[in-house]
């Protein structure tokens, strides 16, 4: 496809017609990345917040984790015992030791709710707020990362929206809600499927073969020019879209760009300390990320919300895998690589200005069912948010008895995502409003303060 034999016809500034094509052809860089970068120059500036989603997708049990129901008969509360926290009065299941000395920094919503019967349909309400579109891309709600990509400033030439992690699918298909939705392919997710193989193997980090950086320069500039045939007044959508293909050009061939995704920077050490699991090397890519720049980075737990081979949280007893699967797969994992987040985000400073979102799609069943797992349950759940000026040591919202169904104030991922765009300095009063991405949802009340 790079290669077009044969003799061109030369355009007055020397370059060939044919070659002018050719640049138009390296789509996977002249189209897609640039896209992908583009930003509208005219974004109103945020807070300067960064945002990291842990997304335990499959839904982890919230009555055998963090809002456990230790008074209940055993079909109830579950197989294992409480234990103390750093806030007194909060409870953790006794396999998260690490991360029950976290609470102090966390806040809890407990009564979280959303109408989806499946994991495809939960996903895309939980990261967009739209419900399921299938087969309609164009037609989806745009994933909190693509509006923090198109509407907050670039806060480096980094893309401001990544994800550590395969897509999600669930059904044989591709999840809605985790791209751009209606505001475009520009503003989907730059992908890192797994941080630990190294950042010269990273696929949308590398040019592809034959193609050497100055060769991409050279059809670069063969790309503006064929631009420039077809545009006739410049606009301030054409202008962010040069400055974009300007962004991917940079972005394949800086060394300082590439150090960002480069764990092999990090020392031994601080590598352990995450964990040698994809979730927990992919914390530590999160870090390194907003650190160096990105508004938005998710970690996806999985690709697959089941838990058997797959290591999801999906946890019905006869498929998907068994509560028993916790204490040995999952537990461990997010026991070390989430504290370890959360600590150093600390250290380092970087947690006053980046909240972290420890998201799922819903919760699971009340009652133990007869196969031994737990089934959807989108009644009732728990997320949680630590840093950027949250209070922590907080729970908003009770469960009933049961853990069943909100027995306070119930709120929607519409009114999450809405405190999340106010907390992030979004102008949620007009722009999101008019570029239909918010409506007249409140937001949750006390997350972020007075404000919400």
């Amino acid at each position: 496809m790079l290669n077009i034999d044969g003799p061109g016809v030369r355009l007055c500034d020397g370059v060939s017609r044919r070659s002018l094509l050719q640049a138009g052809a390296v789509s996977a860089l002249g189209l897609s990345l640039p896209l992908l970068l583009a930003q509208k120059a005219s974004a109103r500036p945020p807070r300067d917040l960064n945002c990291i989603m842990l997304w335990l997708w499959g839904a982890p049990s919230h009555i055998d984790t963090w809002d456990m129901k230790p008074d209940q008969s055993e079909e109830i509360r579950g197989l294992w015992k409480p234990i103390r926290s750093t806030v007194p009065g909060m409870e953790v299941v006794e396999h998260l030791p690490r991360f029950a000395r976290q609470m102090h920094r966390i806040t809890q919503v407990r009564t979280m709710v959303n109408d989806a019967p499946d994991h495809p349909e939960g996903a895309s309400i939980a990261l967009s707020g739209f419900p399921f579109v299938p087969g309609k891309p164009d037609k989806e709600g745009p994933h909190l990362g693509s509006v923090l990509a198109k509407f907050a400033r670039p806060a480096s030439s980094l893309p401001q929206y990544v994800v550590l992690g395969r897509e999600l699918w669930d059904n044989g298909a591709k999840v809605p809600g985790q791209y751009g939705g209606f505001l475009g392919g520009a503003y989907g997710p730059f992908r890192v499927e797994d941080p630990r193989v190294g950042v010269d193997q990273f696929p949308s980090l590398k040019l592809p073969d034959g193609v050497t950086p100055e060769r991409f320069g050279r059809r670069d500039t063969m790309r503006r020019l064929l631009d420039q045939f077809h545009r006739q007044v410049e606009t301030r959508d054409t202008h962010s879209f040069d400055g974009s293909v300007g962004q991917a050009l940079g972005l394949l061939t800086s060394p300082d760009a590439k150090r960002a995704f480069d764990l092999s920077q990090e020392t031994p050490a601080t590598r352990e300390r995450y964990g040698s699991t994809f979730f927990g090397q992919s914390c530590l890519a999160a870090r390194r990320l907003v650190e160096a720049g990105v508004r938005y980075v998710q970690v996806n737990w999985s690709r697959h919300p089941g838990a058997e081979g797959l290591e999801g949280w999906d946890v019905h007893g006869n498929f998907g895998g068994f509560l028993t699967d916790y204490p040995k797969k999952q537990f461990p994992t997010f026991d070390q690589a989430a504290p370890a987040l959360l600590d150093d985000l600390a250290e380092r400073g970087l947690l006053e200005n980046t909240l972290v979102i420890i998201g799922t799609e819903f919760g699971r069943s009340p009652k133990i069912n007869k196969h031994g797992g737990r089934d959807h349950w989108s009644s009732c759940y728990t997320v949680m948010f630590a840093g950027a000026g949250v209070e922590g040591g907080r729970v908003i919202g009770e469960s009933d008895a049961e853990g069943g169904y909100p027995a306070t104030e119930a709120y929607g991922t519409r009114n999450m995502l809405m405190s999340v765009y106010q907390h992030m300095g979004l102008d949620t009063t007009k722009t999101l409003r008019e570029a239909g991405i918010v409506d007249q949802d409140a937001p949750i009340r006390g997350l972020f303060g007075n404000r919400g």
